[in-house]
């Protein structure tokens, strides 16, 4: 990168105005004066320096999404040796995390950014992000037991909130329910707890939406970019 796009990129004006300040040698690439404006620099790697400050440029922001398949499970590293979702990634120059979890059956909507605070308005209980869930089930759930769900399920450490879950069929074939269930808060394994209490158990779990982004047509293992509007709305 030219030094003046680096400068203006550390902040430091405007990049014709930061010209004069290389040519008139007040401005340090790893402890040397320097006055041409031709000189390049690595950001990640040399040290630039104005007034004895060093200078950086800030940390560019990574929002994406990945449609995660069954099988993966949510880390960087697993000492098991058992795939991660990082291997469905490419590997970005700025390190990135998983914002939230699934398990490793689970699978549907899943972030990663770099950006600590925005990961903490979609996951922190306080701000009550609403995540929809596509769930299919052992057996055919009575009304009762969705009414249930709905209500609150008093787990052994703590009670489930009131929530919605709507009945989206019966697969007699293959003796399987399909529920809609709309969660805003996450424990670990909540739904499944909760399809164990009501005496069932979960076949497939998949999240289809977070918030107002809906996983929609992204093919199983592929993620994307989010758009700026997706990224405002947190």
């Amino acid at each position: 990168m030219r030094i003046n796009k680096f400068l203006a990129k550390a902040g430091l004006g405007s990049r014709r105005s930061v010209e004069q300040l290389v040519l008139d040698g007040k401005i340090k690439v790893n402890g040397k004066i320097i006055s041409k404006l031709s000189t390049k620099v690595e950001p990640n790697q040399d040290t630039v320096m104005y007034k004895g400050k060093t200078l950086s440029m800030p940390e560019k922001k990574i929002y994406i999404m990945l449609n995660k398949p069954p099988g993966y499970i949510v880390t960087a590293d697993d000492p098991f040796d058992r795939k991660t979702v990082f291997e469905l990634l490419p590997e970005f120059s700025i390190r990135i995390f998983p914002v939230g979890r699934l398990d490793k059956n689970s699978r549907g909507l899943l972030f990663f950014t770099n950006d600590g605070k925005w990961a903490n308005r979609i996951i922190h209980p306080s701000k009550k992000i609403t995540k929809i869930y596509y769930v299919k089930t052992k057996g055919k759930i009575s009304r009762a037991s969705i009414r249930k769900l709905r209500g609150g399920i008093k787990l052994r450490n703590f009670t489930t909130q009131p929530t919605k879950v709507y009945f989206r069929g019966y697969k007699k074939k293959q003796d399987l329910t399909k529920l809609k269930i709309y969660l805003s808060e996450g424990k670990k394994r909540q739904i499944r707890r909760m399809i164990k209490h009501i005496g069932s158990s979960v076949v497939d779990l998949k999240r289809v939406r977070i918030g107002k982004v809906k996983l929609n047509n992204l093919p199983e293992s592929y993620w994307r970019h989010l758009k700026q509007k997706e990224i405002d709305q947190f």
